[in-house]
């Protein structure tokens, strides 16, 4: 409200140059072992991921389909299949993967990264429609919008250490079901959100990803990881984060591809790209949006129940054998 939107990004610069000091600043690492500098990067598997990605970003985005045409989508489908084909055959083959097939044989490696893929494509639905619905629908100021998303931010940071020290206690099941839970009724508030809605409601509907966030990605970060061995740890971070990346990306596509369908639907207009000033149209669209999202979070409750209990012990002895004879075998 009082500058260009393009300031956003220079007000970011300062603190990436204060954590380019602090990384310069702290304490170095002892040097890795030989196994370890004998690991070559996996450029060809990054590559291939790269182009993959892209290829399932224009696949999900109206746009492109717009543009394109039925014929081109076909194909575009086709090369999909074909390029992850091409990446997990890679992965298996190359001495170092970016992403190591053999830590999906642990089952709850498994299940647990189906669960966050699934969660995060929730977040970045639900991150991508807010400000179109509180801006374009109920008319708030921009001011007032960053306001109402630092109650997310607030929650998570508060709750994080608790659901961390949950997970500490008692495993990572409970406090795995409770984030869930609560994406689940954030959602439902979204599938119900009206034209009338009062500014609180949007808002309890944050705070609600914010509680469910924490709740969830705290301990299904920390299980993923002890589930391996320790000396693939960084490996693991490395795939978790890539995870966090993709889900965002596909549930901004995700979204933008249901509300689009949605909102072509309730205006009577095929084609029509969505529009928060036509009011009750584009609302239901969001709505329904929401309850697309409510099956990634159905997904995601299942792969939990699946996933069994996680072996921290194998992080620390067993672990490093049983990683060795699954790559043998």
């Amino acid at each position: 409200d009082m500058g260009s939107w393009r300031g956003i990004f220079f007000f970011l610069v300062p603190f990436g140059v204060v954590a380019i000091l602090l990384t310069y600043l702290s304490k170095h690492k002892p040097a890795p072992k030989a196994a370890e500098r004998r690991r070559t990067v996996d450029y060809g598997g990054a590559a291939l991921f790269m182009i993959l990605t892209l290829a399932m970003t224009l696949f999900l985005d109206q746009k492109t389909a717009a543009l394109s045409g039925p014929g081109p989508k076909t194909i575009l489908a086709l090369v999909m299949v074909g390029l992850t084909w091409a990446f997990w055959a890679h992965e298996v083959k190359t001495g170092s993967p970016m992403v190591d097939p053999y830590f999906f044989k642990v089952r709850f490696f498994a299940y647990s990264a189906l669960a966050l893929l699934a969660v995060c494509i929730t977040q970045g639905l639900a991150m991508f429609l807010m400000p179109f619905y509180l801006q374009g629908v109920l008319g708030l100021s921009a001011s007032f919008m960053g306001i109402l998303f630092l109650v997310p931010s607030i929650l998570t940071l508060v709750i994080s250490p608790a659901s961390g020290h949950m997970n500490d206690r008692i495993g990572p099941r409970t406090p795995l079901l409770v984030g869930i839970l609560c994406l689940m009724a954030a959602f439902l508030v979204g599938a119900n959100l009206k034209t009338t809605s009062h500014w609180v409601v949007p808002t309890i509907l944050l705070g609600l990803l914010g509680i469910g966030s924490a709740f969830f990605n705290v301990p299904v970060q920390a299980a993923m990881i002890v589930s391996l061995p320790k000396e693939r740890w960084g490996s693991v971070a490395g795939i978790i984060n890539t995870i966090f990346g993709l889900g965002h990306l596909l549930g901004i596509s995700f979204s933008a591809l249901l509300l689009t369908v949605a909102y072509q639907h309730y205006s009577g207009s095929p084609g029509a790209t969505p529009q928060p000033s036509d009011l009750l149209p584009f609302t239901l669209s969001v709505n329904v949006t929401h309850w697309g999202g409510m099956t990634m979070l159905v997904l995601s409750l299942w792969a939990v129940l699946k996933s069994g209990k996680v072996e921290t012990k194998r992080s620390a002895e067993a672990g490093k054998g049983s990683l060795k004879n699954m790559k043998a075998t």
